[in-house]
């Protein structure tokens, strides 16, 4: 009887020790995943950031025409194509800053 208790606790401590094992092993990688995706929201608040001074420095320079040209090489933007073009950025900020909350 005394073996079997000795037995039965040997193979619940060898059952306990292998769920802490796999515990660590599992906080291991969710902490390597936490630092992952640390740096790809940092990444991605860099180029939020880049974004916004951008359109900040388009709406400030109070252009008439935006300086890019076609294919062709010849032709800018209109006003209303700037202006649908500062309003899809806009759009696109917005979708990226509820995600990034």
């Amino acid at each position: 009887m005394e073996n079997d208790n000795s037995n039965s606790i040997e193979s619940l401590l060898n059952t306990l020790w292998e769920k802490i094992r796999q515990a660590g092993d599992t906080i291991s990688v969710l902490r390597e995943d936490n630092r992952m995706l640390s740096m790809k929201l940092e990444e991605a608040n860099r180029e939020l950031l880049k974004a916004r001074t951008t359109l900040e420095e388009l709406q400030q320079s109070g252009t008439t025409t935006f300086p890019l040209f076609d294919m062709n090489g010849g032709k800018s933007f209109s006003n209303d194509e700037v202006e649908k073009l500062k309003t899809q950025v806009k759009n696109l900020l917005a979708i990226v800053n509820t995600h990034l909350e």
